[in-house]
């Protein structure tokens, strides 16, 4: 394969040659006054790529003659150096980088790396690697320097990266980590690297053999030796599609905190996973070992999707505390679930002390359907994972929305195996349990069973034989509170222990019990049907029609299920409408006609007739002759 480079390195300074004067500097004046305005000071090293097609960067060369090359754009900072990076500026209509070509402005020196800058018409295409590395853009602070990472600003209608390509700003020197900027109509991760075999006639340099499947990455990150601060991601796109094990990260090795994730768009889709990398995702995380803590994940969609297994998630393995995680969306929709875990938003502390993150969702709909979940605990959610639950304390979940659906084993938790207590708050119009779902925050061993508040303006609805349950419930330490204010609760019952019926626990089993509290307003709605009287109630004294004068006097009935609800918060609907009844045989007196022609009195108008001008007018009398009657309440 053929290669091609473009290098702008900044390089050591080289040494004074034997005997030459020493360097004096100039001497500056701290009183002097500078310019009023000057211009930006140039890159040292600058390449500049303005192209009014397609741009390629792709492929790579393996000589036994020389040292194995890749296609590159690069503005490094050597080993040694001491100046800041230079930057790339490209624009055109496309971007190709393919079969392991990179663009960088990376530092492997004490100067500061330098920044990419990305802009095109249409389509930036991101996709696999080589045996040499993966296809992408790198701004990374590399050993043994120990400047800081670069940064990097991509602005295209779509943005594609697949195949184990990756977009990275990490820092594995001392330095920080650089920052990620997008803005693009759509962007796209897909998937994760193919292995690739080279044939065996090819020699392989030391070091170097058949690759790894690798995800297709977007990360800013920092490493083991790093000790300032992590790069922050912020990505604005119209679509936003992560699928196949593909990830979007901020993250921390060391000791420096890692970035901010944020993330605004109308249609966001996370999906899937892989069998060798795990779910596809959105992540802030502190990793083992790690003391820095872990960058905030927000996210901002008009509809936001997370589905079969795939998952977005703030963790902590380390002694660092996980980031928090917030989300804002019209429509949100967890879905699935496979052996390695369930879909879903979490916020976790395992395998170490620090401290889990809280997780907060508000929206207008929010839907938990085969088995997603949304968490805040000290363990992992797959079931058969090797790490260590977390001696942390979880964080707290906050659930606002108008409609909170949860179905077919769903889980909305905040469960605990050490540390303080996870509280979890609900607050919805209408809560819907389905299924066998399940709202907790149960605690395991010597933990205490943390608190649930749910405040519903409407109801709390499950169905009585589904086995779906809201408990707070521990083994060794004692249960929490269960606290429920609602219009009614439908279907569920308080019980002292759970049952295979929809139960409300807050039970423990060898320490203290919690409490359940349960304050509805509608206290007289019943789980069974109540038998209506043969005939209404006080129907014989109800009549539609008014006499202002005469033998008849007004007078006002309320029924019982009438025109007025049964108490003044209740809820008028179709059962409190008035029914049509006719006058009362037993209220009956003169006939119409004789109540007409008393003198002096105003009579009701029980008809109403054409005369020979073709004029409508109303009579006291109802017709003999068949004529025509209109007012409802005649028999």
């Amino acid at each position: 394969m053929g290669s091609s480079a473009i290098l702008a390195e900044t390089l050591p300074e080289p040494p004074l040659p034997p005997n030459s004067p020493p360097v004096i500097p100039p001497v500056s004046n701290p009183t002097a006054t500078p310019p009023a305005a000057l211009p930006l000071e140039m890159p040292k090293s600058l390449i500049d790529i303005q192209a009014t097609g397609t741009v390629t960067v792709s492929g790579f060369t393996l000589d036994p003659t020389s040292p194995p090359f890749h296609s590159y754009l690069s503005v490094d900072v050597a080993p040694g150096a001491t100046s800041q990076g230079g930057m790339i500026d490209l624009r055109g209509r496309n971007l190709q980088i393919a079969a392991g070509g990179q663009i960088a402005a990376n530092t492997f020196g004490e100067g500061d790396a330098g920044r990419l800058q990305i802009e095109v018409l249409e389509t930036i295409a991101l996709s696999g690697g080589s045996v040499l590395g993966p296809s992408g853009l790198f701004a990374i602070a590399d050993i043994p320097g120990s400047g800081d990472g670069g940064q990097l600003a991509i602005a295209a209608e779509h943005l594609i990266v697949e195949q184990g390509a990756q977009v990275l700003t990490n820092s594995f020197s001392q330095g920080a980590a650089g920052s990620i900027a997008l803005q693009t109509n759509r962007l796209s991760l897909l998937g994760t690297s193919q292995p690739i075999e080279l044939p065996s006639t090819l020699p392989l340099p030391d070091g170097l053999g058949p690759t790894q499947v690798t995800p297709t990455l977007l990360q800013s990150g920092m490493g083991i030796a790093s000790q300032g601060q992590g790069g922050d991601v912020t990505i604005n796109t119209d679509q936003l599609l992560v699928t196949d094990g593909a990830k979007i990260t901020t993250g921390t090795f060391g000791a420096g905190d890692a970035g901010a994730l944020s993330i605004v768009s109308k249609q966001i889709t996370v999906a899937g996973f892989s069998p060798v990398e795990g779910p596809s995702g959105l992540f802030t995380t502190v990793d083992f070992g790690a003391a820095g803590n872990g960058g905030k994940l927000s996210i901002e969609a008009s509809r936001l999707q997370v589905l079969d297994g795939a998952q977005i998630a703030t963790s902590t393995a380390g002694t660092g505390r996980a980031g928090d995680l917030m989300v804002r969306s019209e429509a949100v929709h967890l879905s699935g679930q496979t052996g390695q875990g369930r879909s879903g938003l979490f916020a976790t502390a395992i395998g170490s002390t620090g401290a889990g993150g809280n997780l907060m969702v508000n929206a207008d709909e929010l839907l938990i359907t085969n088995g997603a979940a949304l968490s805040v605990s000290n363990f992992s959610s797959e079931s058969s994972s090797p790490i260590p639950s977390g001696q942390g304390a979880a964080g707290n979940l906050q659930v606002s929305a108008r409609q909170t659906t949860l179905r077919d084993g769903s889980v909305v938790s905040a469960d605990t195996v050490a540390g303080d207590r996870g509280n979890l708050l609900v607050q919805t119009d209408l809560l819907i349990l389905r299924q066998g779902s399940r709202i907790t925050t149960n605690a395991t061993g010597a933990a205490t069973g943390g608190n649930i508040d749910i405040n519903a303006t409407d109801y709390v609805v499950a169905v009585a034989n589904e086995n779906s349950d809201i408990t707070a419930n521990a083994v060794f330490g004692d249960g929490g509170q269960v606290n429920i204010n609602a219009r009614s609760v439908l279907g569920l019952a308080v019980r002292p222990a759970l049952t295979d019926q929809s139960d409300i626990t807050a039970s423990s089993q060898f320490g203290v019990a919690g409490e359940t509290r349960l304050e509805t307003l509608d206290s007289e709605v019943r789980p069974t049907a109540e038998p209506l009287p043969q005939s209404p109630q006080g129907s014989e004294e109800v009549v539609q029609g008014c006499t202002p004068g005469g033998a008849m006097t007004g007078r006002f009935v309320e029924s019982g299920r009438g025109g007025l609800s049964a108490r003044p918060y209740g809820v008028l609907n179709s059962r409190d409408s008035l029914i049509d009844l006719s006058i009362p045989s037993a209220l009956a007196t003169a006939d119409t006609e004789a109540m007409g022609a008393q003198s002096g009195a105003l009579v009701e108008a029980q008809d109403w007739q054409m005369n020979e001008q073709g004029e409508v007018v109303l009579v006291a009398a109802t017709p003999q002759d068949g004529g025509t009657r209109c007012l409802s309440w005649q028999p």
